[in-house]
């Protein structure tokens, strides 16, 4: 659990601490997303509990060095959950999944309104088999919603389910191609061109393998990468450089001695077979 925040300049590879005018919860499986500028982080767990709490970081594109910024909280009227997927959407912050303080997977999805900060829950016009989910993946390609893998009582899960926000209906997906296995804390990097990167994962070890997913054919492609591929790991994240080029950072590489991996790992997408 870290308070901490970093920033990372790619170009001239040097990184800095920030320094927290408020002083924001130590958690961990919260999410982030960014947009307008604003660095939004919901729930999470502390050693505690669950929190429900919407937290913010403004004016990110002043970050040059060291310096001030500001953290604001605002509290919601949603569960408090950890282990869920977010994304936005037209100011508008969506949630699915997740599980409580009393480790209950969730299956249910909100939006929180970004101008306003009025949290609302979204009803299943249909509903399918297993949209409980904790530590899986989404993602929204437009108005739909898309969930792969995670953990609920079932065990295991390596489906993906889709969901129109507009029809509120739910929808599983067909594993076509050569689809990840079950998984749960792996990382999905929407790409242009409607797909989907992913690497890594959890099925009792940490797991390797690159895949892309093809939303126009709903097929999905493992990929057999050149050079020095990264090790097996979970809880690493994805991030684009420019369009030919994706970072993959961190993770834990052994699950059972919790020690972070400090390196780091390029991806060069024209360079795939």
């Amino acid at each position: 659990y870290q308070r901490r925040v970093r920033g990372w300049n790619l170009e001239a590879s040097q990184t800095w601490n920030i320094t927290n005018a408020y002083d924001i919860p130590a958690v961990t499986g919260h999410t982030l997303n960014l947009f307008n500028d604003t660095l939004y982080s919901f729930g999470g767990y502390t050693s505690a509990e669950r929190l429900s709490s919407l937290r913010y970081l403004p004016n990110l594109s002043r970050l040059t060095t060291e310096e001030e910024l500001t953290w604001y909280q605002q509290e919601t009227s949603i569960t408090g959950r950890a282990g869920h997927i977010s994304f936005v959407l037209e100011d508008q912050l969506y949630l699915h999944g997740g599980y409580d303080s009393r480790r209950i997977v969730l299956g249910d999805l909100y939006r929180i309104d970004l101008k306003t900060f009025q949290s609302h829950p979204l009803p299943y016009a249909k509903v399918q088999p297993n949209v409980e989910r904790r530590w899986h993946v989404g993602w929204n390609l437009g108005h739909v919603m898309f969930v792969h893998g995670g953990w609920n009582d079932s065990g295991p899960q390596e489906n993906l389910l889709k969901f129109d926000l507009n029809s509120k209906k739910w929808e599983i997906l067909k594993n076509q191609g050569s689809p990840p296995s079950a998984r749960r804390w792996h990382y999905a990097l929407p790409m242009e061109e409607n797909k989907v990167l992913m690497y890594g994962g959890y099925d009792g070890k940490p797991l390797d393998g690159t895949y892309m997913y093809y939303a126009d054919s709903e097929k999905w492609v493992h990929f057999k990468t050149k050079g020095k591929d990264p090790s097996p790991r979970c809880r690493h994240i994805l991030h684009p450089i420019d369009r030919k080029r994706v970072l993959l950072v961190g993770g834990f590489e052994k699950d059972r001695d919790r020690i972070p991996s400090k390196d780091f790992h390029v991806l060069h997408l024209d360079d795939m077979s």
